[in-house]
């Protein structure tokens, strides 16, 4: 054991091997000394016999932690209870941590070339989306649907990708805005919604053909830093189209009719760096601004502004949809149209009263 006042861990001092002679049929013991070997090549072969044995059966991992920044694991032996310490060897840390969190600096908009070419290229969809004038009557003319279509081409572009494809997050989607959305289900809707959806972080996967986590890249501006998490185990299960790396950001807003999962696809393996997955995010804020502006100006000239209630372009918009959506179910649908006779005195009287 080391000294007392540090964590006490076992180690390997001596290592016993039997030789069997078929001669007398007695076992020859020969005994190998490790203890003269140097720290560090004595904890890479016990952690390395350590592990062996675990996969073995013969002894159990039970937990894994740090201190003072070295990696430790905690073995049982099942016989007998008996548990006990191993540091885990330099060679071996990298695969024991599995690299569950890492940073880079600096942060990725230091380091991107691309990030003023973006924003630009974003500004003018802005403008080629949104032509305004002086009663913004053209964010009538806008459909969300053009926003959407345009988003994930603009995606593509920005991104050098092979393909990306938006997937509704909520539950009932109007057909309106069906046109862009992807048929089926995300990658995986669980990560989608509660890493995407809910906490607004891109999510990849580095290599959909190996065994590896979902990571989520948290941005530290404040820290010159970019964090990478690893939120869940990832196996293989055969990419799509013979794609290779996959990653993921939030378009609209929670609690909105407008909320989407955009997904960028390659066929390069650890195609998207900080760099790329940085752009991601930001074309998603950037969607996610321009359905928000719609939403609230399209709010604005749908309500009238002196009785409070729906006016006829909010009429035009609700008869399309319900005829779109009585052509989608196959059924019947109504109008009623009425008269309101004491209507013309009501509107004097509250625009005499305004």
């Amino acid at each position: 054991m080391n000294d007392s006042h540090r964590i006490r861990t076992a180690f390997l001092s001596s290592l016993r091997l039997s030789q069997e002679s078929p001669i007398d049929a007695k076992a020859h013991p020969i005994d190998l000394r490790l203890a003269d070997l140097d720290l560090a090549r004595r904890e890479e072969i016990t952690f390395e016999i350590a592990e062996r044995l675990s996969d073995a059966g013969l002894l159990e991992r039970v937990d894994r932690f740090q201190r003072d920044g070295k990696p430790y694991v905690r073995y049982r032996e099942p016989a007998s209870g008996e548990t006990f310490l191993l540091a885990v060897a330099a060679k071996h840390v990298e695969t024991a941590e599995e690299s569950l969190v890492r940073a880079s600096r600096p942060h990725w908009h230091a380091r991107s070339r691309l990030l003023y070419r973006v924003i630009s290229h974003l500004i003018s969809v802005e403008r080629k989306l949104f032509a305004r004038d002086e009663r913004n009557a053209e964010y009538l003319q806008t459909d969300p649907a053009d926003i959407l279509r345009t988003i994930l081409n603009s995606a593509m572009q920005i991104l050098e990708c092979d393909n990306t494809r938006l997937y509704s997050l909520g539950r009932r989607l109007d057909a309106r805005y069906a046109q862009p959305v992807s048929d089926g289900e995300p990658w995986n809707r669980a990560l989608a919604e509660n890493w995407v959806g809910r906490r607004a972080v891109p999510l990849y996967i580095e290599d959909l053909t190996l065994p590896g986590y979902a990571r989520v890249m948290i941005d530290a501006e404040s820290m010159d830093a970019t964090i990478h998490v690893a939120v869940a185990p990832y196996d293989p299960k055969g990419a799509p189209e013979g794609f290779r790396s996959l990653a993921m950001a939030r378009v609209g807003e929670p609690g909105t009719p407008f909320l989407f999962v955009l997904e960028a696809w390659s066929r390069t393996p650890g195609f998207f760096t900080d760099e790329r997955l940085g752009l991601l995010n930001v074309v998603g804020e950037h969607a996610t601004d321009l359905l928000v502006t719609l939403q609230k100006f399209g709010m604005l000239v749908m309500v009238d502004e002196l009785t409070g209630v729906y006016n006829r372009p909010y009429f035009g918009r609700q008869l399309d949809r319900e005829i779109a959506r009585a052509y989608r179910e196959g059924r019947p649908m109504s109008l009623i149209i009425g008269d309101s006779t004491p209507w013309p005195d009501g509107a004097a009287r509250s625009s005499r009263s305004s």
